[in-house]
């Protein structure tokens, strides 16, 4: 009774580790598809609004996903706090601070980087075009993430269940 318990925990437990490998796949299309709709609401307060950036980031966050959104709260509060570092030091710690909680890869999270350095620093058309170069580059990205996702998702929800099956035979 005790073996069948054990086995049932193993099972269950690298199967619960495969579902959430597979789910972190399945979120990362959905999380960059959030953050560029919060990015092209961050160019239309760049370009249409003229917002002051603490405030268009504020604007932003308050529009957008609830996937991005915590990224354009904390550098509107970085910004708004005024600590010195300007608008790339805040966008940084931003993007740190949003990682941390999401799916996206390294890769993604140096794109979302990377624009912090042209925020607040240049002019209005300057930081449209990096927004534009960034928003074609998540969109490359989102279809890179899209095709894993078709390919490993599934994979790893009976990949975990079997591999825990076969750990108990293994073992038991």
């Amino acid at each position: 009774m005790v073996k069948l318990l054990g086995a049932s925990v193993l099972v269950l437990g690298s199967g619960l580790a495969g579902v959430s490998v597979g789910g972190n796949y399945t979120r990362r299309p959905r999380e960059l598809k959030s953050l560029q709709t919060a990015l092209k609401l961050l160019a239309t307060e760049i370009s249409y609004a003229l917002s002051p950036l603490p405030e268009a980031m504020a604007n932003v966050a308050a529009r957008s996903p609830a996937e991005a959104a915590s990224l354009f709260r904390v550098a509107g509060a970085e910004l708004a706090a005024n600590t010195g570092g300007g608008a790339a030091q805040a966008w940084q710690k931003a993007t740190a601070r949003f990682g941390l909680n999401t799916s996206l890869t390294g890769n993604d999270l140096a794109l979302v980087n990377q624009l912090g350095q042209a925020l607040g620093i240049s002019d209005r058309d300057d930081q449209m075009s990096h927004l534009e170069l960034v928003l074609h580059q998540i969109d490359l990205q989102i279809d890179e993430a899209q095709a894993a996702a078709a390919k490993n998702a599934r994979l790893w929800n009976y990949l975990g269940f079997l591999g825990g099956l076969a750990l108990a035979l293994i073992l038991y």
